[in-house]
């Protein structure tokens, strides 16, 4: 993670020497968030949207810490205030559009993926998450085109469409295709809760016990909600005995 603590006493000096330095703000407030100072980060990103009103930056940057906590109408709200000032600004129509589909609104969601696509055709996470909508639409096609989009384009730290792709193929009964995409998923990111809940799967069919009970408490700890949506899917048990 870096020299988080030295990042933030050199954005302190920055602001001391500076201190109508909205930059300096938002910056030391996202190496707060990252050292898990909340209360921090929360001062910080508003004091940088209190001095830089008309940068859609620093309103994202506080969306996302809402978004984080929990707070999505605050997300929301800082995230319609970026598009405002910048139509053109991918990651607040990313954000907006997870926000949306987690609440259910497809069309909403839809419309910002295709926005954040068109004017950034490789951007992976958007590729992704419009593949999912696009499935539980029924439109394999363009889910399918979308999902391998994304992989092309992915990132070397980006296991989130490897982790989908593997969901399609166990759930089509394609368990070599699976471990595969899985244990590339992981390799990108060791922590993703999809991919150790499809692997905590593979390891419970296999008679892994252990090692399907320590993937499946991981998932938990990073997130509930997938880690039990996917042991419905599949009949598993997040608990082996």
């Amino acid at each position: 993670m870096g020299d988080l603590a030295g990042a933030i006493i050199d954005y302190s000096l920055a602001i001391q020497a500076e201190p109508d330095a909205a930059i300096a703000y938002s910056a030391r407030g996202s190496v707060r968030q990252q050292t898990g100072d909340v209360a921090g980060a929360v001062g910080d990103h508003n004091e940088a949207v209190r001095l830089g009103p008309g940068q859609p930056t620093f309103l994202f940057n506080r969306g996302a810490l809402r978004q984080a906590m929990g707070d999505a109408n605050g997300a929301l709200s800082d995230y319609n205030a970026a598009i405002r000032l910048d139509g053109a600004y991918v990651p607040p129509l990313v954000n907006r559009a997870i926000i949306r589909q987690g609440q259910g609104d497809v069309a909403g969601a839809l419309s910002d993926y295709d926005n954040a696509i068109r004017l950034d055709p490789r951007n992976a996470q958007a590729l992704a998450n419009r593949s999912q909508l696009r499935r539980a639409m029924r439109d394999e096609a363009g889910a399918n085109a979308d999902l391998t989009a994304a992989i092309a384009f992915a990132a070397p730290g980006y296991g989130s469409p490897f982790a989908a792709r593997a969901d399609v193929a166990l759930q089509r009964g394609d368990v070599a295709s699976a471990a595969a995409d899985i244990f590339e998923a992981l390799r990108r990111q060791p922590s993703l809760p999809l991919g150790l809940s499809l692997r905590a799967v593979l390891r419970q069919r296999q008679g892994d016990v252990t090692g399907a009970n320590a993937d499946w408490a991981a998932a938990r700890r990073a997130d509930p909600a997938t880690a039990q949506r996917i042991a419905q899917r599949y009949g598993a048990m997040t608990t082996s005995r």
